[in-house]
């Protein structure tokens, strides 16, 4: 599953205005862990849904730490992620009931909230 929480359409809509609104600036990438047969599920998940962003990153173990590490600002709902600290990368918690316990600098509940946290941390 990406790392980026979306469950429905106004979701992906909302993530897809983001990435329009935001693509010129910044570069925005969904991340996902390797499992299994995660790819191709993560894959049709994402055109199921419709997503626009044109960039995805899968990661292991042995390559996470080089992929987040490569990112200035992940957004997740991973506790794991949430859990360890990296060296450049601001963490922006996506709090949902199995993450709701884990410590963060930054939280949104909401995509539609991840425009002015993302415009707060630039701003420090």
């Amino acid at each position: 599953m990406p790392q980026i929480i979306v469950c429905d359409h106004s979701s992906f809509n909302l993530l897809n205005e983001i990435y329009i609104k935001l693509r010129d600036e910044n570069e925005l990438i969904i991340v996902s862990d390797e499992m299994g047969k995660s790819k191709p599920a993560t894959l049709f998940f994402l055109s199921k849904f419709g997503c626009l962003m044109e960039q995805i990153k899968f990661f292991n173990m042995t390559t996470e730490d080089n992929i987040i590490n490569d990112l200035d600002i992940l957004l997740t709902a991973n506790p794991t992620l949430l859990l360890k600290h990296y060296d450049n990368t601001k963490v922006i918690k996506f709090k949902t009931q199995y993450n709701k316990e884990v410590k963060s600098d930054y939280t949104i509940k909401s995509l539609s909230e991840f425009e002015s946290k993302l415009n707060e941390i630039k701003s420090c």
